[in-house]
C-alpha cells in the first residue's frame, strides 16, 4: 500500500483529451496556453506544499467542491507532508468546438512529488498525472472528494 502522503499529490480523476489538434510540450517549449496552465499548476502545487487551502482552493472552480477541498487539505496536512513538487510536462488537449459543462479545453500536468506521512516519515517520490480544464475563468484542477475520503481512491 502506498503512503498516504499521496493524498497531497494526486488529483487524477479523468484522462486528458487527445486528438489531431492536441499539442504537447516539454517545459522548454510551451505555447501561451501551455504556459498559462504551467503557471497555474506551479501556483497550485506551491500552495499544496505549504498546505495553504485558501490559495490551492482557488484552483477548484466549483464553490462547493472548493470548501470540501480546503477541509480535505487541512485534514490531510495533519498527517502528511509534501516536501517538493516539480512540474515535468504540460500536455494540452484540443480546444473543444462546443464547451462541455463550461469546459473549453483540458490539459494534463505531469508532476514529480516527494513527501512523507507521520509517524513513519519515510520519504517517497512519485510521478503524478493531474487533469486540469480551462473555463472562461482560467485553468482549474479536475477534483472531487474521493468516496472513502482517502487519496488512494483518486486513481
Amino acid at each position: 500500500m502506498r503512503s498516504a502522503f499521496l493524498a497531497l499529490s494526486l488529483a487524477l480523476l479523468a484522462p486528458a483529451c487527445g486528438g489531431k489538434r492536441a499539442r504537447t510540450g516539454n517545459l522548454g517549449d510551451l505555447s501561451k496556453e501551455q504556459q498559462l496552465l504551467q503557471d497555474s499548476a506551479r501556483l497550485y502545487w506551491e500552495a499544496v506544499r505549504w498546505a495553504d487551502g485558501e490559495r490551492a482552493g482557488a484552483f477548484i472552480e466549483d464553490p462547493e467542491a472548493r470548501v470540501l477541498y480546503r477541509d480535505w487539505l487541512e485534514e490531510t496536512g495533519e498527517t502528511h507532508k509534501l516536501e517538493d513538487a516539480t512540474i515535468l510536462q504540460v500536455i494540452l488537449g484540443p480546444e473543444l468546438d462546443e464547451p462541455e459543462d463550461g469546459r473549453l479545453q483540458t490539459g494534463t500536468v505531469h508532476v514529480r512529488t516527494k513527501g512523507y506521512s507521520y509517524p513513519a516519515q519515510i520519504v517517497e517520490s512519485e510521478r503524478v498525472e493531474q487533469v486540469w480544464y480551462r473555463s472562461v475563468h482560467g485553468w482549474f484542477v479536475d477534483w472531487s472528494l474521493p468516496d472513502d475520503g482517502d487519496a488512494e481512491g483518486w486513481r
